[in-house]
């Protein structure tokens, strides 16, 4: 498999189409870059070794792209399930503050939290919801958020 991936880069047209119809079927590839196809016969090699995108992905893409038609403004929500070693970053009167996500929680300025909502409470002096602030949650209709 890595051996195709390899051969991919010296492939002329002809070889490349002949890739596509084996691993995609018989309708021509609507790609007209070289390269372009390359890098969509790669991503289906790898596809088949590794599999594909989860049906929970697929479906969320969907969804945004539904929500981008109806409105190109839409601003999705971020995925609550945070890794750890991530980093959360919001622009906050001029200034950036960055927090990292732990597994046991929080830490900004090298301190440990539990709560977001502490750390943006921290930062603009008054009582936040910390998600909405971090950007992972939009807010309620009855809220204003200031910038």
């Amino acid at each position: 498999m890595d051996e195709l991936l390899n051969r991919l880069e010296t492939m002329e047209w002809e070889e490349l189409k002949a890739l596509w119809k084996d691993r995609l079927g018989p309708d021509e590839p609507f790609i007209s870059g070289k390269e372009l196809l390359k890098r969509q016969l790669a991503a289906r090699i790898q596809e088949d070794r590794h599999g594909g995108l989860t049906l929970a992905t697929k479906r969320r893409l969907r969804d945004l792209a539904r929500a981008y038609a109806q409105d190109a403004k839409h601003l999705p929500e971020a995925p609550r399930n945070l890794l750890p070693s991530s980093t959360l970053t919001r622009e906050w009167k001029g200034k950036q503050y960055s927090v990292k996500v732990k597994s046991d929680g929080y830490e900004f300025q090298g301190k440990p939290y539990k709560s977001l909502s502490k750390i943006a409470r921290e930062i603009t002096g008054t009582r936040w919801s910390g998600p909405v602030f971090f950007g992972l949650r939009k807010p309620n209709k009855k809220s204003k958020v200031a910038s």
